[in-house]
């Protein structure tokens, strides 16, 4: 009776453990952050939903020319109180996208201009056709403050470039 008793403790404490050591690893990659930012929440992906606030995306302002390649600067910023981790491996993933060439679909984290202040993202870009075009990205990136790095990893991140005719250009 004393071994069954032993084995099950054993068991349990076995199961407890990795129940507890699982939870710390999810904890590390993605802390709890506080109230999301409105914007980003209806932008990122249910998973990403609690970690909203550590940063934003920012798309292009300015629509691009039909027909021309142009070099957009999509941008990481981070949120309040957090910096851009220069010292993260960043890489950020594009998909392909119908009607929009891309200059490349992989940018590591050479190919970024990083600053504590913001992550921007150089991407040459063309379409034939006016429109507004949907860019969806995977990120692996980081974001810092004294008390924590976190670590955001296959990251769903949407940006939206415009495109209009040349004789509509300003």
């Amino acid at each position: 009776m004393m071994r069954i008793s032993l084995a099950m403790s054993a068991a349990a404490l076995t199961l407890v453990g990795s129940v507890w050591l699982t939870g710390c690893e999810s904890q590390q990659a993605a802390p709890h952050s506080p109230e999301p930012l409105a914007g980003a929440a209806a932008q990122a992906s249910p998973g990403s939903r609690a970690r909203a606030s550590n940063y934003r995306v920012e798309s292009p302002s300015e629509a691009i020319v039909a027909g021309a390649s142009t070099e957009v600067a999509l941008a990481v910023v981070p949120g309040a109180n957090l910096k851009i981790n220069l010292e993260y491996p960043w890489k950020i993933t594009f998909e392909e996208v119908e009607g929009l060439q891309l200059g490349t679909t992989v940018l590591n984290r050479e190919a970024l201009q990083l600053s504590e202040a913001r992550a921007t993202i150089p991407l040459e870009v063309s379409a034939e056709q006016p429109g507004d075009y949907t860019l969806n990205a995977v990120g692996n990136f980081s974001v810092c403050n004294d008390d924590r790095c976190d670590i955001l990893r296959d990251e769903a991140l949407q940006f939206t470039v415009k495109v209009q005719q040349a004789d509509q250009a300003s």
